[in-house]
């Protein structure tokens, strides 16, 4: 009964998606997409909903603040919306999953190593603006865990 699938956005990964298999595998570039569907964002979170809710959901966070390709920046919203497309500080465009996409998923793990991000953990785990990606991760039903080095939480 688990679907145990790993959705990682980064050109280096491709999908075969297009073909009506289920594949563990998604390239998440609205490129890509385009050439199997005219509205890449409609395939992408068509194929999504299939999965949904995923078991595990584990993401990063950047020295930066940033989680999941969202920026501090980065608007977020209460819609519906399973995709988006941010913008980096480099100005890469990036798709990513929602907020409102993340939280709905069984387990959502945060994992943060290293002395360069404990100013951004502290900020996060204590942030009135939720306008910090991270401080919005989690929910009521699914609580997201922290995965903390030393050096990542020596400001805590």
């Amino acid at each position: 009964g688990n679907k145990w699938s790993w959705f990682n956005w980064r050109p280096s990964y491709w999908s075969k998606c297009c073909s009506g298999n289920k594949w563990s595998w998604f390239n998440w570039r609205p490129s890509y997409w385009s050439k199997c569907c005219k509205n890449p964002f409609y395939c992408m979170e068509k194929t999504l909903l299939s999965y949904l809710p995923l078991d595990l959901v584990m993401l990063g966070v950047g020295e930066d603040g940033h989680t999941a390709s969202l920026f501090s920046d980065t608007k977020i919203t209460e819609k519906n919306e399973l995709v988006i497309t941010t913008k980096s500080p480099l100005g890469q465009t990036r798709t990513s999953l929602t907020i409102t996409c993340i939280n709905q998923n069984r387990a959502i793990c945060l994992y943060v190593l290293g002395s360069s991000k404990s100013q951004v953990v502290r900020k996060a785990l204590t942030a009135k603006d939720l306008q910090m990606p991270p401080a919005c991760v989690g929910s009521k039903e699914h609580k997201a865990l922290w995965i903390l080095d030393n050096q990542s939480a020596s400001f805590l």
